[in-house]
């Protein structure tokens, strides 16, 4: 993990995405849109969400001490970083490459303390991250890029398999089963009458604060949020940031939602109520 934090743009990666990205920096700057700056310069705007998810060590790594005698190492993150990071609550470009760096960020953290030199699996996940963008890179939609990614974390799967054999590593055993999942709470919705809630996942107002001329509260260039009715439920993790408006006089709350502190425990999960 140390090599890729020191430099975490592989020249490899940049030679073999590249030429695949036609608009330059002096265009992507030119969109006032979150989304947009991420269409319009995947690379720039992957260096940016990577610096985002780094820090949260918290939302990627996700072994305990029971989990390091497990038989086996599940490669596949299961629905806990889109859960974690809220990935796929906005464009799906943008959370594409939210789940490329969670990913890199997970495997380049959790690997080494299952037994996987450090040095010798950065060859590998930078492989990864390098084809991962150029599947992102030509996907005409989700779909594409996501048997594009599937495809070589089977592959990414079986490197670690042969390195484990060939070099005599006394590591955990690894595989690549994405028919998993689980985790998070059913969160319930009361909006009042009168007001409206908009919620973005933290990671995504993180991301726009790193943006160049994009703030974070204004939904117009932040635009990832999503307006919540009332009585909604979703299964969520990790914490959002809310903005709720009353239309009768324009008043706004903002505020934190940090999921496992909502509400009260209960058999059909927790309630967030907005309140004036």
């Amino acid at each position: 993990m140390n090599s890729f934090l020191r430099c975490p743009w592989p020249t490899a990666l940049i030679v073999s995405v590249l030429g695949l990205l036609s608009l330059g920096w002096s265009d992507a700057a030119a969109q006032s849109k979150s989304s947009a700056l991420v269409a319009n310069d995947l690379l720039g705007q992957y260096a940016i969400i990577k610096r985002t998810i780094a820090p949260q060590r918290e939302l990627y790594y996700f072994l305990t001490g029971k989990a390091n005698d497990d038989k086996e190492y599940n490669i596949a993150d299961c629905g806990s970083l889109d859960l974690n990071f809220g990935l796929y609550k906005s464009d799906w470009k943008s959370g594409a490459l939210g789940s490329i760096a969670a990913h890199f960020y997970m495997w380049t953290s959790e690997l080494p303390t299952l037994g996987y030199p450090g040095e010798m699996i950065a060859p590998l996940i930078s492989d990864f991250e390098s084809k991962a963008l150029q599947h992102l890179a030509r996907a005409k939609k989700f779909e594409d890029f996501d048997k594009g990614v599937d495809r070589e974390m089977r592959a990414l799967a079986k490197q670690l398999a042969d390195l484990r054999s060939r070099r005599g590593l006394k590591a955990i055993k690894t595989e690549y089963n994405p028919e998993c999942g689980g985790g998070g709470v059913v969160v319930t919705f009361k909006v009042p009458q009168g007001a409206r809630l908009f919620i973005v996942p933290t990671f995504f107002a993180r991301f726009c604060e790193n943006q160049k001329n994009v703030n974070p509260a204004d939904m117009t260039k932040c635009d990832h949020y999503s307006e919540v009715f009332d009585g909604a439920q979703d299964r969520l993790a990790g914490s959002y940031r809310y903005i709720g408006r009353w239309d009768s006089d324009g008043h706004e709350r903002k505020g934190t939602i940090e999921v496992g502190k909502v509400g009260q425990e209960g058999y059909e999960g927790k309630v967030f109520r907005l309140t004036r």
